[in-house]
């Protein structure tokens, strides 16, 4: 009833508009009476509506088409009325009834498929959406907004190459596109790294850097790369040049970075890294991440200093935890307590905030699942943070 109710309100002066746009054409008699009947068909449509019988006054205010460009307007706003309100097939039934009339001038009836072409995504039917955004990617006015609805399909349906192909043409008119288009290339890649496809997987690597210089994901995918072909030294390399394009996923990459080193036997390396990384970026979260990585046994005491000198100069929660740990025999009833209340903030859920929309999340994606940008999830820095192969992808095989 409050669909009726609010078409009622558009409509009701709808009757007197669309007589004075047939009207204003000319004053003949015929005119004249043509107004009167289109008045009287949109009264006996806003009846059906306070009936509640939709269907009957959709199927009449379809009839008042005798001049199809000067109702289109109308038609728009009736059809734009019922897909706000969920209402997708009536919408659908509108827009279809436009397209077909052979007197609607060409930008109006471009303007209607596109209507449509969106009637159909909102409904799912994507194939059928497709191939009219496809159709419309030439139109003056809809090409480029058709085009990035087309990125929308492409992006649901995980066909990447077709992403990549229609991002391509639009970064000549949006250059902020180049990090979308960077991650649809390791998109690619990823699926040609499962595959074994070394070259290809190179490759899409180098066009996603080429896109975007500061894709860490790209870096990521290669280091992997490297990794899994055991070659070490070119993957610690690799992994190393992520402090260059986005320090906060140095917690993420630490892990994979220490066991490279200690297969190559360079553990002397490591700890001079490792004391330098901290210099270097002084956050919690990296403090954090050496914390929970088991060291070989030979090193333990070597990183361990170089981690306490850190935290005795930068206090905080792992401080405190760091300095109980030293105090594991005391069996003070007050010290226990302390202990295990730090051990129970200290196991709080590892968080990831968009920076674009605040999307909280304990998984980590690349692509917000709220707003759908690339490259917005960022470690929420007041939480531990966590290490996550499933993340990285950082098994070797």
């Amino acid at each position: 009833m409050q669909l009726s109710i609010d078409i009622l309100f558009f409509l009701l002066p709808v009757a007197a508009l669309s007589g004075w746009i047939i009207g204003r054409r000319g004053k003949t008699k015929s005119l004249e009476r043509a107004c009167r009947e289109t008045t009287r068909s949109y009264v006996e449509g806003l009846n059906y509506l306070l009936s509640d019988e939709e269907d009957k006054a959709v199927d009449l205010f379809l009839q008042l088409s005798q001049d199809s460009n000067a109702s289109a307007e109308i038609h728009f706003a009736l059809a734009n009325l019922y897909k706000r309100r969920g209402e997708v097939e009536r919408a659908i039934r509108i827009h279809q009834h436009l397209i077909a009339q052979p007197t609607l001038d060409r930008e109006l009836h471009n303007r209607a498929l596109y209507e449509l072409a969106l009637d159909y995504l909102k409904a799912g039917l994507f194939d059928r959406a497709e191939t009219l955004f496809i159709e419309l990617r030439n139109d003056h006015q809809l090409g480029t907004l058709s085009s990035h609805q087309l990125l929308v399909i492409y992006r649901q349906e995980k066909e990447w190459e077709r992403a990549a192909s229609i991002c391509e043409q639009l970064i000549k008119q949006d250059p902020e596109l180049a990090i979308e288009l960077s991650h649809y290339y390791c998109e690619m890649a990823e699926q040609a790294l499962s595959q074994n496809e070394i070259k290809l997987t190179k490759r899409l690597v180098k066009q996603a850097l080429s896109a975007d210089f500061k894709c860490t994901r790209a870096t990521l995918i290669e280091g992997e790369l490297y990794y899994r072909q055991d070659q070490m030294k070119q993957a610690i390399k690799v992994y190393r040049g992520v402090e260059d394009q986005n320090s906060e996923f140095l917690p993420q990459v630490l892990p994979i970075i220490v066991n490279a080193y200690v297969d190559m036997g360079n553990q002397q390396e490591l700890v001079e890294y490792i004391d330098q990384l901290l210099k270097r970026n002084s956050t919690i979260s990296l403090a954090s991440a050496i914390y929970k990585i088991e060291f070989p046994k030979e090193l333990n005491d070597e990183v361990r200093s170089v981690l306490t000198r850190y935290l005795q100069s930068h206090p905080s929660l792992l401080s405190i935890k760091s300095l109980l740990e030293d105090k594991r025999g005391d069996n003070d009833r007050t010290l226990m307590n302390i202990k295990s209340v730090v051990e129970r903030l200290w196991q709080s859920d590892d968080t990831y905030v968009c920076s674009k929309c605040g999307f909280l999340s304990n998984t980590f994606y690349w692509n917000c699942p709220s707003c759908k940008s690339w490259s917005t999830m960022k470690i929420d820095t007041h939480l531990t943070p966590s290490i996550d192969n499933h993340l990285l992808g950082m098994k070797k095989t």
